[in-house]
């Protein structure tokens, strides 16, 4: 289910690329105006994590995730039925909101349940919705708005991000490790499933019949101060020397993968003549190849962290983690950078050439 919320995000931002030229010309707008909306739902992905990414850890991960995908309905439902270009800019802006914090919450999760030696697999399998869903997103937007029109789009949203409610709401427990700890902490009212009110249920049933059993733990006591939180605590990370390289090392790839996907559709509209359904299909290699790489590097990750426990003499124990104090988790996460950053560059490079070339 977390690997499903990280979905949203990038899903929401390109699923509408095939649809900005027939957006476009309903609104009598250019394309660059609409591009807008791309924009200004990037700068909410920015901003919005920061506020329910720390307010996740105050409170929990569920409501927060209840909270935000209320917000994503609302948008979704009001962007399907709105008919004019400032209401589509605020309602991107909205939809952003509600489904951006998602990809730093199910983070979040992946390190409430698993130890260093095992949380880089689990965290590509986060980050291949991230880099997966930009690719496919296209795909089945063309397939929607050729056959539907454009308004299918944010109907599909509401209709999965509905699925993905009723089965979180009763199914997903609370992992927050600062409410339930590793899981033996009853979670507060707020924080519970039906499924795990039904397990704490069960073992209070048992203590009742075995006194002499041991006494469940209290859900922990939550402070009745309104969480305020705090973003700066956030943004001052960006500052650190250890952090701010590789978040402007990565952000550089982020702005290539936009600046290749969103004009992608405008170039070959114009170049082949595509209709909608053929500008989609035409990012089926981008999905297939973030699918791929995310899948390679999840592996090869887990296997260099391994390699560089045994060299420095320390125990990979996927059970119990790692005093990383002495454990060198730089060169074991950053080891493999370089060959695939070689590659990227290269790639983007040559992809660039090909769509300026008109010999293709």
């Amino acid at each position: 289910m977390t690997v499903f919320a990280t979905l949203f995000s990038p899903f929401s931002s390109f699923v509408y690329l095939p649809a900005i030229t027939p957006i476009a010309e309903a609104y009598h707008r250019s394309l660059g105006e609409l591009n807008l909306t791309v924009t200004v739902y990037q700068i909410m992905q920015a901003i919005a994590p920061l506020f329910f990414g720390d307010l996740s850890d105050q409170i929990g991960r569920r409501p927060v995730y209840m909270l935000t995908f209320a917000i994503y309905l609302g948008a979704n439902i009001g962007l399907a039925l709105q008919n004019n270009y400032a209401a589509l800019m605020i309602l991107r802006a909205l939809q952003s909101t509600g489904s951006s914090a998602t990809v730093a919450i199910g983070s979040a999760v992946v390190a409430d349940l698993t130890t260093s030696a095992e949380r880089g697999g689990y965290i590509t399998a986060v980050q291949a919705s991230v880099q997966f869903a930009p690719a496919l997103a296209p795909v089945l937007g063309g397939i929607l708005t050729q056959f539907l029109g454009w308004r299918s789009t944010f109907w599909f949203l509401v209709i999965a991000a509905g699925v993905f409610v009723v089965i979180y709401m009763p199914f997903v427990p609370e992992t927050a490790r600062n409410i339930v700890g590793n899981g033996s902490i009853p979670p507060p009212r707020l924080n519970t499933s039906v499924t795990s009110s039904v397990q704490w249920h069960r073992k209070r049933r048992d203590l009742e019949s075995n006194p002499h059993g041991h006494p469940l733990p209290e859900p922990r006591k939550r402070s009745l101060k309104v969480p305020i939180p705090n973003i700066w605590a956030a943004v001052r990370i960006i500052f650190e020397k250890d952090v701010g390289p590789l978040m402007l090392f990565m952000s550089l790839f982020v702005m290539a993968n936009y600046a290749m996907l969103v004009p992608l559709q405008d170039v070959i509209r114009r170049r082949y003549n595509f209709n909608n359904l053929q500008v989609g299909l035409c990012y089926i290699p981008f999905a297939m190849g973030s699918v791929l790489g995310s899948i390679v590097v999840g592996k090869l990750l887990n296997w260099n962290y391994v390699r560089v426990a045994k060299t420095v003499g320390v125990s990979a124990d996927r059970k119990r983690g790692e005093d990383l104090r002495k454990f060198p988790i730089e060169r074991a996460r950053l080891d493999l950078m370089w060959p695939w950053t070689i590659l990227a560059i290269i790639t983007i490079a040559v992809w660039g050439w090909v769509v300026d070339s008109v010999h293709h």
